[in-house]
Order: structure tokens, then C-alpha cells, then sequence
């Protein structure tokens, strides 16, 4: 049985991150992204030394979003959201702060 390491939280990484993908490779024997199919290849563009080869080997799995995530997962993600938006999870957070 293969181990795919999953990528997140951006859809692809940029050139610069590469060396976090071959890190990754060290431990797993793949990489998965989510990668909607409107963004379909800009994987490829924003690291065109590592992401195409990737794919080319079979090594970088794409995660078309549509394909597993039907209406019920929508729907029981959006109502765990509304509940930690409730309670008051994410008071205070803010990502640009970092």
C-alpha cells in the first residue's frame, strides 16, 4: 500500500517551496494536492521543474475536489463550520498576523 503525503494548505506549491515536495518524497511514496479542475496545470507553471516531472512519474497525485466531495460532504462540512463559527473558534484569528 502506497503513502501519500497530503499538501495544504495552498493547491501547489511555488518554486521556491520545492524542497518541502522532496522532503516529503524522503518519507512518502507520493504527493497528493487539491487541485480543483479550473486550476488545472498551474501546478505546472508555478514550479515547472518539479511538478511536471512529478506527475510525469506518476509520483504527484491530483485531487480533483468535484470527484470526491459530493452533497452530503458539503453539506456536513459547511454545518461543522457555522458550529466552530458559533462557538467562537476562530475569535481573534487573524492569519495576517503572523
Amino acid at each position: 500500500m502506497k503513502e501519500i503525503a497530503y499538501y495544504y494548505p495552498a493547491p501547489y506549491w511555488l518554486a521556491e517551496e520545492g524542497d518541502w515536495i522532496k522532503s516529503l518524497l524522503l518519507f512518502f511514496d507520493e504527493v497528493a494536492i487539491p487541485l480543483p479542475d479550473y486550476m488545472r496545470g498551474r501546478h505546472r507553471d508555478a514550479d515547472p521543474s518539479l511538478a511536471g516531472p512529478l506527475e510525469e512519474r506518476g509520483i504527484l497525485r491530483i485531487l480533483e475536489p468535484k470527484e470526491w466531495i459530493d452533497a452530503e460532504v458539503a453539506e456536513t462540512l459547511a454545518d461543522i463550520m457555522v458550529e466552530l463559527l458559533a462557538v467562537g473558534v476562530f475569535d481573534g484569528f487573524n492569519p495576517l498576523e503572523s
